[in-house]
């Protein structure tokens, strides 16, 4: 790159590297997570990877689930990387002899923690990398459906948000769930081309990929943790949404779904194989610890100054709220005068259709939740994915509509904004 930092040539070259920029911006954060802590969960999800490990080995297919929650992909990656140590690192092998005698983990086997820890940072290591991963997809997905300006600065505020990094950075659940399902709804909105006439620029995607990677980003989900399924309510309901808003027509209904449908099942079929040695164990399995969560919280979760059993529908909405970091409440402060000042001057047209599905997944999302009777704020991650997404329209609707706005400022005000975040 060569020239003024002020051109215009810069900036078109500077924004080819900016996937890379953005995967170093995710991950170099995450990082910070190896070899600092232990949260609680993660002994257990390390230990159900080196069981699923050995399961896949000695082709005992039915040993393969190994939590309700599923958790699959995270065991999948959490195993993938415990391979590659072992292969990398011969002597980690005598860790994982002793953690094989093992029948159970107890939480309070101190000796058992050690020798899982050994397995930690790489396991953890595959999820930053997904994650990571994740944040340059839903930037290229947003980037084509609400605007180069608008999907910049919300995958900056995804990759810099301290809530979304703490979560990112542990062998878990939450952030793998959020990714799939936000890339889920980002994959079936249209495209806003520039080069076509307005009445056909919010058309349904033209290549049949975008549902059949749909249905593979579905399923990952699913098999991530049970609220996945709240997809099967959302993509038809997208699918209806196209038919009747866009293509004013009921069919054929059938080939989009479909193609959703059998990748879908297709994915499941092939990350779960205990399906294959015993499907009804294994949905008795995942669908009876979900029923438990859905009526039992199991334990108490503190909630304003108080721990209880039931905090009530207020519980996520605050929970949220308070998870926000200073720049997102300002970009959503931002996002609503913007809504209700195009609402008042009667031009709501000029708000992307995608606008209105993040705020309508991140808002039913939330609804959702509220049926499981155990509740904590980091299972709302897939919403507040959503908010910040709808926080980076707020942002960029503020410095593209400013009556001072100068081009040759935004580089100076981006960077600004990227510093402020760091």
């Amino acid at each position: 790159m060569t020239g003024d930092w002020q051109s215009a040539d810069f900036w078109i070259t500077l924004c080819k590297f900016t996937p890379l920029l953005l995967f170093l911006t995710a991950i170099l954060p995450c990082l910070a997570a190896l070899g600092r802590y232990v949260t609680p969960d993660e002994p257990s999800w390390v230990f159900r990877s080196l069981r699923f490990r050995e399961a896949l080995l000695a082709a005992a297919w039915a040993n393969t689930l190994q939590s309700g929650h599923p958790g699959v992909t995270t065991i999948w990656l959490g195993s993938l990387a415990i391979q590659l140590q072992l292969w990398l690192e011969p002597a980690s092998r005598s860790h994982l002899d002793w953690i094989n005698k093992l029948y159970w983990l107890a939480p309070d086997n101190g000796e058992a923690i050690r020798h899982l820890a050994h397995f930690l940072n790489p396991a953890r290591l595959s999820v930053i990398l997904v994650t990571s991963l994740g944040v340059v997809a839903i930037f290229l997905l947003a980037r084509d459906r609400i605007g180069p300006v608008i999907a910049l600065i919300g995958a900056f505020l995804l990759a810099l948000d301290p809530f979304l990094v703490g979560l990112s950075g542990l062998l878990h659940l939450d952030a793998l769930l959020a990714t799939f399902m936000v890339v889920t709804v980002l994959l079936l909105m249209p495209r806003n081309d520039p080069n076509r006439e307005p009445d056909s620029q919010n058309t349904l995607p033209e290549k049949k990929r975008y549902w059949i990677i749909a249905g593979v980003t579905t399923a990952l989900a699913i098999l991530t943790k049970s609220p996945g399924l709240f997809l099967l309510l959302v993509v038809p309901a997208i699918r209806l949404w196209q038919m009747v808003r866009i293509e004013k027509k009921f069919n054929p209904w059938y080939q989009a779904i479909g193609l959703w449908a059998i990748s879908m099942g297709v994915v499941l079929l092939l990350l779960l194989p205990a399906i294959w040695a015993d499907p009804r164990n294994t949905f008795a399995t995942v669908s009876g610890l979900t029923e438990r969560l859905l009526v039992d919280a199991v334990r108490p979760t503190y909630f304003l100054g108080e721990s209880t059993l039931r905090p009530g529908f207020t519980f996520y909405p605050l929970a949220v709220l308070y998870r926000l970091s200073p720049v997102v409440t300002l970009g959503l402060i931002l996002a609503l005068v913007g809504l209700v000042y195009r609402i008042i001057r009667k031009s709501v047209a000029s708000i992307p259709v995608t606008v209105w599905w993040i705020i309508s997944f991140s808002l039913a999302f939330t609804l959702f939740l509220n049926f499981s009777a155990k509740r904590f704020d980091r299972y709302a991650l897939p919403a507040v994915y959503a908010l910040i997404l709808l926080a980076g329209w707020g942002l960029a609707t503020l410095l593209q509509h400013h009556r001072n706005y100068d081009r040759r400022k935004l580089p100076s005000l981006f960077l600004f904004l990227i510093i402020t975040l760091a």
